[in-house]
């Protein structure tokens, strides 16, 4: 016999849209960034030849979550656009997640703008 109480746990969700102004992509993420949705992520940021386009800059203002697995994501696109002569920049970071990429030193190799303007412009 299964008993349960409250409600039943929500499945992760992770909402990705994409846009290119003057030629840098924008990645807009709102949701959790773990190990179920991280494949999302990926293929929202690399391209089917595992490429990341060269200027993107990742909307984070909408993370609600943010694992390691996350965080791997974070560098294996960093090192694709920087091969590619590129660079990804992080706009709008909450808190929680700011914390996590700068515990592990994430911000040393990706710049974190206050907002998406800002990581535009920089």
């Amino acid at each position: 016999m299964t008993h349960t109480s409250g409600s039943a746990p929500r499945p992760r969700q992770l909402s990705i849209t994409t846009k290119t102004v003057d030629a840098v992509r924008i990645v807009a993420v709102a949701g959790e960034i773990d190990h179920a949705t991280c494949p999302q992520l990926t293929q929202a940021l690399l391209t089917e030849d595992a490429t990341a386009v060269p200027r993107t800059v990742l909307d984070f203002s909408g993370v609600s979550f943010l694992d390691s697995s996350g965080l791997n994501v974070l560098i294996k696109a960093h090192r694709t656009a920087a091969a590619a002569g590129g660079w990804l920049r992080l706009a709008g970071c909450p808190d929680a997640a700011l914390r996590a990429i700068e515990l592990v030193g994430l911000d040393t190799l990706i710049p974190c703008h206050p907002d998406l303007q800002h990581a535009l412009h920089a």
